[in-house]
């Protein structure tokens, strides 16, 4: 082969791999480009016990909702030991139930809305989470022995003017005036109708022939405008975070007699450290609480939710 020749293709061989580099180089700085949507996360969450292991989670939707390239939402629902579940969710959608639940868990519900970025039509872009936590209640309208929850104003009743919130038989219980120290809450009436922490409405009432000292249970009466929610636990509310104390609720006064359908007040008993928190709702039937009132036994009916598991004050959004 001639120099002249080896030469040309010496040189063919230089242009060639040249031209390669080049290429490769403009390959590498290419970027995409930016995404264009920012997707707002929904404004709120809620939590409520909907059924005996069923929580509902419902939210205000994101901001972003009304946007073309709105998707929808998803939710994650994990809790210790449990494979996480995630539920998509469509843009209309603000609520979901989720059921099947353990009883002896604390379930983290968390929430992200998601668009689809305009540049490519295809690329999810996630909000910033909100999450809400909750745990399963035991919910009570029948008491240890299967009967209505009713407790009874005088203190010689033959079924008990006290009520203890979770007896030793897993349920609410009623004691007479004999057993004082087994109550949590009692009714009694002294020209008012009186109901909440044991010992305040002893001593209130006056009872006679009283015996032991009360296992008080303090409460929290929540300053509700109306009463549209107070039959339904579907409230997004840390209990711990109200002020409780020793002392009673007069059924007779504006506060309580406005009320429609009955009126809950929030309970909590223990030690610090090792609380347990309940719901409880007085029920009005036939425009008043007091029942049988022209008989020798006059009572009020009550709903019980009691958190069975320490330091669960329902719900606590992050």
């Amino acid at each position: 082969m001639s120099l002249k020749k080896l030469m040309s293709i010496l040189c063919m061989l230089t242009i060639s791999l040249i031209v390669f580099t080049a290429c490769e180089s403009e390959e590498e700085i290419i970027t995409p480009n930016p995404i264009l949507i920012t997707v707002l996360p929904a404004e709120m969450m809620y939590a409520g016990q909907t059924g005996e292991t069923t929580i509902t989670i419902s939210w205000d939707h994101s901001p972003s909702s009304n946007q073309t390239w709105f998707k929808g939402y998803e939710l994650t629902i994990s809790a210790p030991g449990e494979t996480d579940v995630v539920k998509e969710l469509g843009k209309t959608q603000f609520y979901s139930e989720c059921s099947g639940l353990n009883k002896t868990k604390t379930y983290t519900f968390t929430i992200v809305a998601i668009g689809i970025d305009t540049n490519d039509n295809v690329t999810e872009v996630k909000s910033s989470v909100k999450t809400i936590d909750w745990a399963l209640a035991s919910h009570f309208s029948k008491n240890d022995v299967g009967a209505d929850i009713k407790i009874y104003v005088k203190e010689s009743s033959n079924y008990g003017s006290g009520l203890n919130l979770f007896d030793q038989e897993g349920a609410p219980s009623n004691w007479k005036v004999a057993n004082g120290s087994r109550w949590n809450l009692a009714l009694g009436s002294k020209s008012d109708l009186v109901f909440g922490t044991a010992s305040s409405v002893k001593d209130k009432v006056g009872f006679n022939n009283f015996e032991g000292t009360p296992a008080d249970a303090e409460i929290a009466i929540p300053n509700f405008d109306n009463d549209t929610d107070v039959l339904t636990d579907l409230q997004n509310t840390d209990l711990s975070k109200f002020s409780y104390s020793k002392q009673y609720i007069d059924l007779n006064s504006s506060s309580a007699t406005s009320k429609s359908d009955g009126f809950m007040f929030f309970a909590r008993t223990g030690t610090p450290g090792n609380y347990h928190y309940a719901r409880i709702i007085v029920l009005k039937k036939g425009g008043k609480y007091l029942q049988d009132e022209t008989t020798s036994d006059p009572y009020i009916q009550v709903l019980v939710s009691y958190q069975t598991r320490a330091n669960v004050p329902y719900a606590k959004t992050k």
